[in-house]
């Protein structure tokens, strides 16, 4: 939820690298946004990827780990991206356990292709919702209470 992207100079500092948990597949879904995106385009699945920030791309890294969930499509958009965290948040803290004892933790190039996605315009939430998702219900706060 960073929403800044990191230059070189800063990507140089950290000894052991620097690690990103972003909230898509990828590289099919970079950039924000991702399980709207997914969700708008009806795929089945969603998921996180932890990756390495290796430079000043854009979700472009060597892949550590992907997740995939199955999208539900009678949750909302929040819903959706809320089931992804309690499972990513154990595989980072797995990574940054195993960066503590010495061990890098094993990555590989991202497969070629995918795309690149902003934040949706009005359009694109207009069409989100005309396929009967929703953004928010309020039942999310079920992923709060545990």
């Amino acid at each position: 939820r960073y929403r800044r992207i990191l230059r070189d100079p800063a990507i140089s500092v950290p000894r052991l690298g620097v690690i990103n948990l972003h909230s898509g597949l990828l590289p099919d879904y970079r950039g924000v946004m991702a399980t709207f995106w997914a969700m708008l385009h009806g795929a089945g699945e969603v998921g996180t990827t932890l990756h390495r920030i290796v430079d000043s791309g854009i979700d472009t890294g060597p892949i550590i780990h992907i997740e995939r969930l199955a999208v539900k499509p009678a949750e909302s958009y929040l819903g959706n991206v809320l089931r992804l965290y309690p499972k990513a948040c154990d595989n980072l803290a797995g990574v940054v356990r195993r960066l503590g004892s010495g061990k890098a933790p094993a990555s590989r190039p991202q497969p070629a292709g995918g795309a690149y996605y902003s934040t949706p315009v009005a359009a694109d939430v207009d069409a989100f919702l005309a396929r009967g998702l929703r953004l928010f219900d309020g039942s999310e706060s079920r992923f709060l209470t545990g």
